[in-house]
C-alpha cells in the first residue's frame, strides 16, 4: 500500500532524463520529481511542461559535470513555463554524489509536509462550510491511518478533523439503523445513498455502501423495497403536474 499523492520520482544522469520524460511527455503520477547530473531530453516540449508545471523538482547538476552545459537550456524551458525548481550546483563532475542525494531526500521530506499542510487546512476548511467532505476526509484519513509516517501533530491533527468531518455522516448512520428498525427499507437505503455520494472515496462511505448492499440483498426485504419504491413513484405521479402527465400518457 501507499499514499498516491506522495511519490518521489527520481534519477540520476540518463535515469535523470528517463524521469523528466515519464513526468512530462508520459504523465506518471508523481508528487515531486528529483532528478541529478541530468539534462532535460529533447523529447519535452514547452506544453508537455506547461500540462505538468504544478508538479516541484529538485535539479542538480555538478559546476564540473558535462551536462551543466546542456542543463542551461532545459533549465530556462522551465523556469518560463513557471515550474517551481529548487537548483543545486555542487562542486563535483558527473557522479553519484551522496551528499547530493541526501539533500534531494531532504527537499523531498519537506515537499510531504508541504502537502500534508494543505491536505489538514483543507480539511478544517471543509468543517466550516456545507460542501461535500468526502475528497477531504479521504485525504486525512490517510495521514491518520499511517501515522508513524508523518510528523506527530500532524497525525494528531488528522485524527480530530477526521472525528469532525465524520461527526454529521456517523449521525445519518444512526437514523439508517432507526428507519430500519421501524422497517422503513427504502428510507434507510436512500439514506445511505446519500451518505455514499456525500464522503465518497472515504472510509465512512465504503461502509455505508456495503451496508446498503447487504440491505438490498436480504431476500425478505426485496418484495418491501420494491413496494416502497413503487409507492414512492406513484405519490410523485401524483404531485406532477398535468403537462407531465400528458407527456408520460402520450409516450405509452
Amino acid at each position: 500500500a501507499h499514499d498516491p499523492s506522495r511519490v518521489l520520482l527520481t534519477g540520476h544522469s540518463a535515469g535523470g532524463a528517463l524521469a523528466l520524460h515519464l513526468l512530462y511527455v508520459e504523465g506518471f503520477p508523481a508528487s515531486a520529481v528529483a532528478v541529478t547530473a541530468n539534462y532535460v531530453p529533447p523529447t519535452v516540449s514547452v506544453s508537455n511542461v506547461r500540462s505538468h508545471r504544478d508538479i516541484p523538482l529538485f535539479y542538480a547538476v555538478g559546476k564540473a559535470d558535462p551536462n551543466r552545459f546542456l542543463m542551461r537550456d532545459g533549465l530556462n524551458m522551465l523556469r518560463g513555463q513557471r515550474v517551481s525548481v529548487t537548483v543545486r550546483r555542487p562542486d563535483i563532475g558527473h557522479v553519484f554524489d551522496p551528499n547530493t542525494i541526501a539533500e534531494a531526500l531532504t527537499w523531498f521530506q519537506d515537499q510531504c509536509r508541504r502537502m500534508t499542510e494543505s491536505d489538514l487546512k483543507q480539511a478544517a476548511d471543509v468543517l466550516t462550510t456545507d460542501d461535500p467532505p468526502g475528497a477531504a476526509l479521504a485525504a486525512i484519513e490517510r495521514i491518520a491511518a499511517h501515522p508513524l509516517c508523518f510528523d506527530r501533530d500532524h497525525a494528531v491533527r488528522a485524527a480530530d478533523l477526521a472525528k469532525g468531518l465524520r461527526l454529521r455522516g456517523k449521525m445519518l448512520l444512526a437514523r439508517a439503523d432507526a428507519e430500519l428498525r421501524l422497517r422503513h427499507i427504502f428510507v434507510a437505503g436512500d439514506l445511505l445513498h446519500r451518505i455514499e455520494r456525500r464522503y465518497a472515496g472515504s472510509s465512512l462511505a465504503a461502509e455505508a455502501g456495503s451496508r446498503r448492499i447487504q440491505l438490498e440483498r436480504r431476500p425478505e426485504l426485496a418484495w418491501t423495497l420494491r413496494l416502497e419504491r413503487t409507492d414512492q413513484d406513484m405519490a410523485t405521479l401524483i404531485d406532477a403536474p398535468d403537462w407531465l402527465l400528458s407527456s408520460i400518457g402520450a409516450g405509452l
